[in-house]
């Protein structure tokens, strides 16, 4: 017929035959609701089919000045490389499984940790989370407000940075 499959097109038909051969378990997001102190409140859980989990929530409306967002995770690769993006918040990380590499490209010589738990501060700039292993935590994102009010330190101390919660 004179056409030629193309290897890119052929390869991902291959791989959705086989996701089609062998289905992995559904993942639909959906959210769960449950009264906390006579309020309603929802738990949205966003994944991908037997790669990760998220699960998110809005914090009380008396904690909203100080506190986004929570969050859990599990992360089912046996690596990965993640590419976090700047935003507002100051994001606190209390790992439940193996540490989790933060690595700052723009500050070769002490750009790199590895931590089990750690505050990142606002940044201006990307930076990469990286897992060696199946990882699992909880994530709150804080106002610079709310940083400020739980760890005692101004936020240029925390600006750009990530720091272990021994620090």
């Amino acid at each position: 017929s004179g056409h030629r499959p193309q290897p890119i097109l052929r390869g991902e038909r291959q791989r959705q035959r086989r996701q089609d051969a062998e289905p992995g378990p559904a993942c639909v997001g959906h959210s769960f609701h449950y009264i906390v102190d006579g309020m309603a409140r929802s738990i949205a859980r966003h994944c991908e089919a037997g790669v990760w989990d998220m699960w998110t929530t809005a914090p009380h409306p008396a904690l909203q000045p100080y506190i986004t967002l929570y969050c859990g995770y599990d992360e089912r690769v046996l690596a990965g490389r993640r590419m976090q993006v700047p935003h507002p918040d100051v994001v606190l990380v209390i790992g439940l499984g193996p540490r989790m590499r933060v690595v700052d490209p723009r500050r070769p010589a002490d750009g790199t940790i590895e931590r089990l738990a750690f505050a990142a501060g606002v940044h201006d700039a990307y930076v990469f989370t990286e897992s060696m292993a199946p990882t699992r935590g909880l994530q709150a994102n804080l106002t610079p407000i709310g940083a400020h009010l739980l760890f005692g330190v101004p936020m240029d101390a925390l600006a750009n940075r990530v720091v272990d919660l021994d620090d």
